[in-house]
């Protein structure tokens, strides 16, 4: 139960961390949710959780947390977004990349409509944020959050401090920036600092800006601060973002509630890896549709329903 006052007056504090894996050493996880309660966070992306099908219990049931996450590999890639008890949350839908590489989730916080979006860009991967970019066009409502490791810079003289980092970071770099200019996202990080530094990975003598979070232009007055913080379980810092919550009294439902099956709270959920995903459904009936292969007129909502 929140008042209209504290509507006016709340932040919301989000923190963005490639812990590189939750489970080893076994006090890991707890070791992250000490340093997220030392951060006062209030939701978390979690990149790189290397979460099988086989060990997921771990985030079920996180105590004062709820947890949304992929199941894909123990050894690689994965995601979660964490939102404290605490906070105002009324859950609407998400969706899950069969790959680990991303999570959406579809929700109120303070009773305003968000779509909040986790990011694990792996290396190996060029497709991910294709994929996403066009589920999000279709799919996005509210205020859009967008955060991970991108596993590449946005500006290569300001976001990595010495040479040698740099053609490592490149080859990604064109698919993020077709991301963030193909949805009007800008780098929060930036909006609020004009000099290079806040460097979000080391490793050696390489320091880069990897982990970001984005808005849209419309939303970057909601921002109000943007840092990182030390850590000693990850060779990547946790970056945190702090946004001005509006007031909000609607109700509405976004448009991908109605594609997303609904789960009873009574029923157990899938935690089978390799599910097929909105955007992956998407994709497909884009593809269809440009080769001319699809002849019915059935939309989105039929094949997302019945796949």
């Amino acid at each position: 139960e929140f008042t209209m006052a504290s509507l006016v007056k709340a932040r919301l504090r989000f923190v963005t961390w490639n812990t590189c894996g939750i489970k080893n050493p076994s006090h890991k996880f707890s070791n992250i949710l000490s340093s997220l309660r030392s951060m006062r966070a209030d939701i978390a992306f979690i990149q790189e959780t290397h979460i099988g099908p086989n060990c997921y219990q771990i985030l079920e049931k996180v105590e004062n947390w709820n947890v949304y996450f992929t199941v894909h590999n123990p050894r690689s890639k994965g995601v979660a977004i964490m939102i404290r008890h605490e906070v105002p949350f009324e859950y609407i839908c998400h969706d899950e990349d069969s790959s680990g590489g991303y999570i959406v989730l579809f929700c109120r916080l303070y009773n305003e409509l968000y779509t909040l979006v986790n990011v694990y860009n792996h290396k190996g991967d060029k497709n991910v944020l294709a994929k996403l970019k066009d589920y999000l066009r279709e799919t996005a409502e509210g205020v859009l959050v967008v955060g991970g490791d991108f596993n590449t810079v946005l500006d290569p003289s300001f976001d990595v401090l010495t040479q040698a980092c740099r053609p490592k970071q490149s080859l990604l770099r064109p698919f993020l920036e077709d991301f963030t200019s193909s949805l009007n996202l800008r780098d929060t990080w930036s909006y609020l600092n004009f000099a290079p530094g806040n460097f979000t990975r080391h490793q050696n003598e390489c320091y880069s800006r990897l982990d970001m979070f984005f808005m849209c232009n419309d939303a970057m007055k909601r921002v109000c601060r943007s840092n990182t913080e030390s850590n000693e379980i990850s060779d990547h810092n946790p970056l945190v973002l702090e946004l001005r919550v509006h007031q909000e009294t609607g109700t509405q439902i976004p448009k991908v509630a109605w594609l997303l099956e609904e789960t009873r709270s009574d029923e157990e959920p899938d935690r089978r890896p390799g599910k097929i995903s909105g955007a992956e459904i998407l994709t497909a009936i884009k593809s269809l549709t440009d080769s001319q292969q699809r002849h019915d007129t059935l939309d989105v909502e039929y094949y997302k329903s019945h796949c």
